[in-house]
C-alpha cells in the first residue's frame, strides 16, 4: 500500500484535473477553442525498442495521469490543432521536467508509445497532432477540395504547431503543479528528428535539450529522392526483383564487407571500405520463399542494378537525386516487392514481383506535386521528371517551409541549448549521409560545434530502430546529463539484441567522425574492449 501522503497528493491532484485549473496560454496568432481535462487511471502500454525514441523496450503498467487537451486554431487558416499534455497525477511522481515527443512519416505527433514512455520516466509529456488528427492520408489534410495544396496545414505539420505545443506544455504544467518546469526536452526520430532540428533553428529557446534522431531534415527533397531506387529500375527495365534477391545481395555485402573493419561480427562498421559490385552476383542460385512454399531463383540483372542504384549516390547537373544507402540497409525499405501464388504456367508458381513503394513518398508526389491523389507513378514517372521536380519552384516553396538544414545554430548555442543527433549506418529509409552532411555543414559554420551539438553513427542500426547492430538506448539520459551536469558524451553505449546463443554485445558508439576499434584483447562483445579512434 502506498504511503498516505502520496495517496492524498494524488487525490488532491485529481480534483485539480479539471478545465478550470488551466488558463488560456497567450500565444501570438493562435486562438484557443477549448481546454479539456480528465483523469486517466491504470494506463498500461507495452513499448517496443525505439518507439520511445532512443530508449529500450519497456512495459508500462498502471500509470495515472491528468490528460489535458487543447484545441486551437490560427484565425483565417481554418485549421484545428489538438495538443495533449499528460501530467503525472501524483505531484511526487513528477520529476520537474517537460518532455515533448515528435512524430513520424506524415504524422506530426501524438504517438502514444512515446508519450507513455516519457510519462513513465516522470516527465510532463506533451505532443501535438499538427492539425490533422495524426492522419497519414495527405489527400485528406494536404489538399483542398479543388486539389490545391493546403499550405496552412503544411505549415502546421512543419513547425508552427511544435512551438505552440512547447509553450502550452510549459504554461499548463505550471498551472497544474504551481511551479515552472526546471528543464524542457524534445525527442523524436525521422519526421520527429526533422522537427527537433527545425525547433533548434527556428525556436532556439523552446528546449534546453533536443534529441533529433535519423532526421528527415529536407523532407520535401527526401520524399522525392526515396522513390529513386524504384523509379531507376522502372526507367531501365520496367520490372522489379524478387524480395529474396535483394535480401541475398545484402547478405553478400555483409559477408564481404563485415571483416574490413577488423572484426567479423555480422555488422558493417566501415561502409566506405565496402566495394562489392552486385553485378558479380548475377546468375547465382538462391532459395526464395518460405520452407513450405519455397523455390529457387537466380539473382537477376534487375536485382543487381537495383542494389547498385540503392547503394551508391547519384546526381544530375549538380543536383543530388540520391545519396546512397549503407550496404547493410535492408533494400526492402524502399524497394519492397511482393509476389502471390499463381495458377499460370510460371515455372516458379508465383506471379511477377509487384512494387510496394514507400507510402509517404508516393502520397507526397501525387498530392503535393501532381495535385492528383490518383496519380499513377508507375505509368507516368521517371528519373528525369524527378530531377525537374527537385529543381522546380514548387519544391523550392516546400523547401522554405519544411527543410531543417540551416547550418547556423548560433541562436540555439547562445540560448544554452544542447543537441544530440544519431543515425544508423544501416538506415533503410533515409541515407545516413543526410545527417552526416548536415553535421559537417554546421561544423564548417562553427568549428566549436561540439560544445553544443554532437553526432553519432551506430553501425548496423536501421531507421530509428531495428537491425543487428548497436542500439543507443541510453542516449536521452546522456542528453539530460549533458544539459544538467555539463557532461558532454564522447560516446554512446550501443547494445545488440541477443544472438542465437543469447549473447548480447556492447560497444561504444563514438563521437563522429571517430569509430570504435577493437583493442585486440578481451571479449569482442564487451564495450571495454573497444576504443574510439
Amino acid at each position: 500500500m502506498a504511503p498516505p501522503s502520496i495517496v492524498v497528493g494524488a487525490a488532491a491532484a485529481a480534483l485539480n484535473c479539471i478545465p478550470q485549473t488551466f488558463h488560456n496560454p497567450n500565444i501570438s496568432g493562435l486562438g484557443i477553442s477549448s481546454i479539456s481535462a480528465h483523469v486517466v487511471n491504470n494506463w498500461s502500454l507495452e513499448i517496443p525498442q525505439g518507439l520511445y525514441t532512443s530508449h529500450e523496450a519497456r512495459n508500462v503498467t498502471d500509470v495515472s495521469f491528468c490528460n489535458v487537451t487543447v484545441t486551437s486554431t490560427h484565425p483565417g487558416w481554418n485549421d484545428t490543432i489538438n495538443t495533449q499534455l499528460w501530467l503525472p497525477l501524483d505531484p511526487s511522481d513528477w520529476n520537474g521536467r517537460l518532455q515533448m515527443t515528435g512524430g513520424g512519416g506524415l504524422v506530426t505527433g501524438l504517438l502514444y508509445t512515446a508519450m507513455t514512455g516519457a510519462l513513465s520516466d516522470g516527465y510532463a509529456s506533451v505532443s501535438t497532432d499538427g492539425g490533422h488528427n495524426s492522419l497519414t492520408d495527405l489527400s485528406v489534410w494536404g489538399l483542398y477540395e479543388d486539389q490545391n495544396p493546403n499550405l496552412y496545414n503544411v505549415l502546421d505539420f512543419a513547425q508552427n504547431s511544435l512551438h505552440e505545443a512547447a509553450v502550452m506544455g510549459k504554461t499548463l504544467t505550471k498551472d497544474f503543479y504551481g511551479k515552472n518546469v526546471s528543464y524542457s526536452y524534445y525527442t523524436g526520430c525521422s519526421t520527429g528528428g526533422r522537427q527537433g532540428l527545425a525547433i533548434a533553428q527556428n525556436y532556439p529557446e523552446d528546449f534546453d535539450g533536443i534529441l533529433a534522431s535519423a532526421p528527415a531534415l529536407k523532407w520535401n527533397d527526401i520524399a522525392i529522392q526515396m522513390l529513386y531506387p524504384m523509379v531507376n529500375l522502372l526507367d531501365q527495365h520496367d520490372g522489379f526483383p524478387n524480395q529474396c534477391e535483394l535480401d541475398a545481395l545484402t547478405a553478400a555485402a555483409v559477408e564481404a564487407c563485415d571483416p574490413k573493419d577488423g572484426v567479423t561480427d555480422g555488422i558493417i562498421s566501415a561502409p566506405e571500405l565496402c566495394d562489392l559490385d552486385p553485378l558479380t552476383m548475377v546468375g547465382r542460385s538462391i532459395p526464395c520463399g518460405t520452407s513450405s512454399e519455397g523455390h529457387v531463383v537466380n539473382i537477376s540483372r534487375i536485382a543487381a542494378i537495383g542494389a547498385k542504384g540503392a547503394w551508391y549516390p547519384v546526381e544530375q547537373s549538380g543536383t543530388a537525386l540520391w545519396l546512397g544507402f549503407g550496404q547493410q540497409a535492408q533494400l526492402g525499405g524502399l524497394m519492397n516487392t511482393t509476389t502471390t501464388t499463381t495458377t499460370t504456367n510460371s515455372p516458379s508458381g508465383v506471379s511477377e514481383p509487384e512494387p510496394v513503394p514507400f507510402g509517404p513518398s508516393v502520397q507526397w508526389l501525387a498530392c503535393m506535386l501532381k495535385h492528383d491523389p490518383a496519380y499513377d507513378w508507375r505509368t507516368n514517372y521517371n528519373v528525369q521528371q524527378m530531377y525537374e521536380q527537385l529543381k522546380s519552384p514548387e519544391n523550392a516553396l516546400y523547401r522554405g517551409i519544411l527543410s531543417a538544414d540551416n547550418p547556423d545554430l548560433s541562436k540555439f548555442r547562445d540560448a544554452g541549448g544542447k543537441m544530440i543527433t544519431w543515425q544508423g549506418m544501416a538506415d533503410d529509409n533515409i541515407p545516413t549521409a543526410e545527417s552526416q552532411d548536415y553535421y559537417q555543414s554546421v561544423e564548417a559554420h562553427d568549428p566549436d560545434v561540439r560544445d553544443y551539438y554532437r553526432y553519432f553513427q551506430p553501425p548496423g542500426i536501421g531507421h530509428c530502430l531495428g537491425g543487428p547492430g548497436f542500439f543507443p538506448g541510453q542516449t536521452f539520459e546522456n542528453l539530460v546529463d549533458w544539459v544538467e551536469h555539463g557532461r558532454a558524451p564522447d560516446s554512446l553505449l550501443g547494445v545488440t539484441q541477443p544472438d542465437f546463443n543469447g549473447v548480447i554485445s556492447q560497444r561504444p558508439i563514438c563521437l563522429y567522425p571517430k569509430r570504435a576499434k577493437y583493442d585486440g584483447e578481451g571479449e569482442v562483445t564487451a564495450a571495454g574492449s573497444w576504443t574510439c579512434q
